[in-house]
């Protein structure tokens, strides 16, 4: 149709690096909430010998005590969605997580984490109000495995329908273990050159947060987001990858499930 794709934006998807405290992945470090957060490839993507969630949740030092006090502490801006006993065992079960880290405390825990009344949507073992689960979601995408670890884990969606996710392998260019995100502007994933429990620190901040989506807010975005249901997300037209996509104002806005606004952006890649 003569769509013309937009390079990514001056001061966006090329900054997303400063956004997450880095220069490059080659320089990044995990920040920590405690003294033992273990890495993530010990447990998802080398472990082979499936743990029961009993196993996955006895530990000394937990990660959830610091998770919860720093989503408290992101204030009115951070919801969190309480997360069901059998769900969360389920949940973290399938990831193959111990809650020493900040995934398997999300994972047990949270049913997710609503940031900006959905916004974005940190994915924990699922709820209601938040339509997609750590697990759904990286099956929606296609990393899970039988009987191997997955090639990634999607760790959170945003209301555009970008995807952030653990590479465990999926990508060639991000190092395993650290967050990657594809962007409904440039159809393409970026490394974001930190881990896990990094990127978690990131979304709760609202001042990171809003300098990494600055290109992609609308007047009156707040109020058009918060009224959309749980298992929306929405479309754009024209698509926020064309040249017309700008102002964002004038564009059309539709809800759309989430999951069929995730397919569409991964089926339009070039």
């Amino acid at each position: 149709m003569g769509t013309r794709y937009r390079t990514p934006p001056r001061g966006g998807r090329t900054s997303t690096l400063e956004v997450f405290g880095v220069n490059s992945p080659e320089t990044a470090t995990e920040p920590r909430w405690s003294s033992t957060i273990e890495p993530l490839l010990n447990r998802v993507v080398t472990s082979r010998m499936k743990r029961t969630a009993d196993e996955l949740l006895r530990n000394d030092d937990p990660a959830w005590p610091a998770v919860a006090l720093a989503i408290q502490q992101a204030g009115s801006n951070a919801r969190l969605l309480p997360g069901a006993g059998e769900q969360g065992r389920r949940c973290i079960e399938a990831m193959q997580v111990s809650s020493r880290s900040t995934l398997g405390a999300l994972a047990f825990h949270a049913g997710g984490i609503l940031l900006d009344s959905g916004w974005v949507r940190i994915l924990g073992c699922g709820h209601q109000e938040c339509a997609l689960s750590l697990e759904s979601a990286t099956s929606l995408l296609g990393f899970a495995r039988l009987n191997q670890p997955p090639v990634g884990v999607v760790v959170g969606v945003d209301i555009l329908g970008g995807i952030f996710a653990i590479n465990g392998g999926f990508l060639q260019s991000t190092p395993l273990g650290q967050v990657a995100y594809f962007s409904p502007e440039t159809l393409e994933w970026t490394g974001l050159g930190v881990g896990h429990t990094a990127w978690v620190q990131v979304m709760l901040s609202e001042e990171r947060r809003d300098k990494f989506y600055t290109n992609v807010r609308w007047s009156g975005w707040r109020e058009e987001v918060a009224a959309l249901p749980a298992n929306a997300g929405l479309a754009f037209y024209p698509f926020l990858w064309s040249l017309e996509s700008r102002p964002l104002e004038r564009t059309s806005r539709t809800q759309t499930p989430i999951d069929q606004l995730i397919r569409f952006h991964l089926e339009a890649r070039p």
